[in-house]
């Protein structure tokens, strides 16, 4: 379960600026969290790792860039992803802080 503040829209009310789904790949033991933040401001965000308490964090992807509208079709490394990701594990929560307006992954691992 995660949380995250919201806002509403012309269609909906109670939207929240954090959407995300998590993956559990068995064998690996690694639970990936797929997170994108639809605010301008910084998000914190806490996810409740059921089940999960002992994973570790390995790894936290992030595709960001100041200009909304910038593309890599004219500079082809323009808009590329970085693992410089800020989150923890803590108490069986990840903390996360997603950037503005950003596409993130978070990878665990259990081993």
């Amino acid at each position: 379960m995660i949380t995250s503040p919201k806002y509403d829209c012309t269609d909906f009310t109670d939207v929240p600026y954090v959407d995300a789904a998590a993956v559990y790949h068995e064998e690996e033991e690694t639970l990936t969290i797929f997170a994108v933040n639809k605010s301008k401001e910084l998000m914190e965000t806490d996810v409740k790792l059921r089940g999960f308490e002992n994973y570790r964090i390995i790894e936290h992807i992030v595709l960001e860039h100041p200009d909304i509208k910038a593309t890599n079709q004219q500079n082809k490394k323009q808009v590329v992803p970085h693992s410089n990701g800020a989150s923890f594990v803590s108490g069986g929560r990840v903390t996360a802080h997603f950037a503005p307006l950003s596409w993130n992954v978070i990878r665990l691992s259990g081993k």
